[in-house]
């Protein structure tokens, strides 16, 4: 079972760290994104720059084993925000592209 964890985690955190690391990179794409997900520009300019460190943050966090649970509610959270976001835009008739890993794929 300890190694199954292990797995986990370190998957999760190579996609979180791609995620956030690609995101980085292109900044201005993060903000544009976070604003064609229906977030006040304001607030996009914020959370586009914010989002990527974040995913970043909760990557490492994912490695050692102290902060492992704390880092996987962190992930679920983003996860679930992200689902809801999708939820919302495809209710509304909107599909707007991810750019959930930078310029390297959507």
């Amino acid at each position: 079972m300890g190694l199954l964890l292990l797995i986990a985690r370190l998957l999760l955190s190579v996609i979180f760290g791609v995620a956030g690391v690609t995101k980085a990179i292109d900044l201005a794409g993060s903000r544009r994104t976070v604003a064609d997900f229906g977030v006040p520009e304001k607030l996009a300019a914020v959370l586009g720059a914010v989002l990527p460190f974040i995913e970043i943050l909760v990557a490492l966090a994912l490695l050692p084993l102290g902060t492992a649970w704390v880092a996987a509610g962190g992930a679920l959270a983003l996860l679930l925000v992200f689902s809801i976001g999708i939820a919302v835009n495809l209710a509304r008739g909107n599909s707007p592209d991810c750019h959930c890993f930078g310029q390297l794929h959507s």
